[in-house]
């Protein structure tokens, strides 16, 4: 799983034209076990509506136009890093 998070993260990041680390593995992570349980549920409801109307053509709609489908970069950024006070040559 860490892995398949990781090159997630790498592909969003390249698609909007940041760096991967500035996407929060704590608050990607979560988004997107939850995101892939939710289309996994939505599948298999799917194919048991489908199974069980044999003879009516059910279509499986386009999950990306919900509001529950996506989420801001906002969201999945971590805190920006402290500049420390200590001196380098402490």
């Amino acid at each position: 799983m860490h892995t398949a998070c990781r090159v997630a993260q790498g592909h969003i990041a390249q698609a909007i034209g940041i760096a991967p680390e500035e996407i929060s593995p704590a608050k990607f992570s979560p988004r997107l076990a939850a995101a892939s349980l939710g289309l996994t549920w939505s599948d298999l409801a799917l194919m048991e509506m489908q199974q069980a109307n044999p003879g009516i053509a059910l279509h499986k709609p386009h999950w990306r136009y919900g509001t529950f489908a996506w989420t801001t970069l906002e969201r999945l950024q971590g805190e920006p890093p402290s500049v420390s006070t200590r001196s380098p040559h402490a």
